[in-house]
């Protein structure tokens, strides 16, 4: 049945997405896929993706007109180096993320990088609840916040666990195309 819609949906689709559009799309879901992969296979996202991603993103909004949106959108997310500095997020995330911005652009990649905050912080609460106890997350929180209010520095020598930023990537990534998709169809 829903193979027998699927031309419908496509020509559906095509009404409110330009060629181009499509295009982006399928680049983002292939890069932030491709880096789902790895990052859980590997525990590392390649720069031969982040590469890909980059050089991609900038041809095709070179092709769409749109190549200052596509660098705004690849800059905005070295602001997160900030917290690869301190030890909260793996250096492939930010790059990952400087990608999907030369895709998708400014302003999109706020919403992706909002998007993948919430994703990431719902998986760590499940994942802490389940393995250690919220009550623990939240002692671990409390102390790191009393460090850095009385040295002025973050603490990052608590035991990391591996965590496949690019899952909450992925996820917010494909929440920004179906809003994406839900506020052109209603016009908004």
């Amino acid at each position: 049945m829903i193979l027998a819609l699927a031309p419908d949906i496509l020509n559906s689709l095509c009404l409110w997405f330009h060629w181009i559009d499509f295009i982006k799309v399928f680049w983002c879901l292939s890069i932030t896929g491709w880096a789902v992969f790895t990052d859980i296979s590997y525990h590392k996202i390649k720069n031969k993706t982040v590469l890909a991603g980059l050089s991609g993103g900038l041809i095709l909004n070179v092709i769409s007109h749109n190549l200052q949106n596509s660098l705004i959108g690849a800059a905005v997310p070295l602001v997160l180096f900030l917290l690869f500095a301190i030890g909260y997020m793996g250096a492939g995330d930010v790059k990952l993320l400087c990608a999907i911005g030369a895709i998708i652009g400014f302003p999109s990649i706020i919403k992706v990088v909002l998007y993948s905050f919430v994703f990431c912080g719902i998986y760590i609460l499940i994942d802490t609840a389940r393995c250690r106890g919220i009550g623990i997350l939240f002692h671990d929180l409390w102390e790191d916040f009393k460090y850095l209010v009385l040295s002025g520095s973050f603490l990052v020598s608590r035991e990391k666990r591996r965590f496949p930023m690019a899952v909450p990537i992925f996820l917010a990534v494909f929440l920004w195309i179906v809003s994406s998709l839900v506020s052109r169809v209603s016009g908004k």
